[in-house]
């Protein structure tokens, strides 16, 4: 599989920072664009994945007939694109929309649906992004509890696993970067990859 884009999104109350990274950066050094920083409607924002919810589900509930849900779908999603990034993000809307590897979206925003957004400037059903390219999202937290660190060692240790199901091709060369990052950086490392990653081990 190819490697993905990165699409970094940070908020603060109603002001929405965007940073797009470039596919095979997994240590997030380079940004392909500037980054962008955009003021966008919560309630707006809210109302629109509420309802974006509810056509899904509706749809899921009735799949046999249409009724009007995939014009409804479409509507939805095209204004959560529109939302998400308005015309001072234009940057990002037209990368979003010519996407040709995948996409991973860092974001702390749990309730958007990523996958939803209607991309394409035609009505074809294909518009929308999940359905353009694959979507996966990892939450990035920027909240985090004040909890007390143990450390019984010297020195931090990492154990990283890499594709112990065999079927992730590209993951043997990410762990080995993440392996060099973690040791450059005076970690202890100990790699398990393939059959090596069992329970007991």
């Amino acid at each position: 599989m190819p490697q993905p884009t990165i699409l970094r999104v940070a908020r603060r109350d109603n002001r929405w920072h965007y940073i797009l990274i470039p596919p095979g950066d997994l240590m997030l050094r380079h940004a392909a664009h500037p980054a962008v920083e955009t003021e966008i409607e919560t309630d707006l924002l809210q109302l629109l994945c509420g309802q974006m919810a509810d056509a899904v589900h509706s749809a899921n509930a009735s799949a046999a007939q249409d009724g009007g849900q995939s014009r409804r779908l479409l509507q939805i999603g095209r204004a959560l694109f529109a939302t998400l990034f308005p015309a001072d993000a234009a940057l990002v809307r037209s990368h979003l929309a010519n996407l040709t590897t995948p996409l991973l979206v860092l974001s702390d925003e749990r309730e958007i649906p990523w996958e939803t957004l209607f991309v394409a400037n035609s009505e074809d059903p294909t518009g929308f992004l999940g359905l353009r390219t694959e979507v996966g999202r990892s939450l990035v937290s920027v909240h985090v509890p004040q909890i007390p660190v143990v450390r019984p060692h010297k020195r931090w240790r990492c154990l990283l696993i890499a594709n112990p199901t065999g079927d992730l091709d590209a993951n043997g060369e990410e762990v080995s970067q993440l392996e060099r990052w973690f040791s450059e950086r005076g970690f202890v490392c100990r790699m398990l990859s393939g059959e090596e990653a069992t329970m007991e081990e």
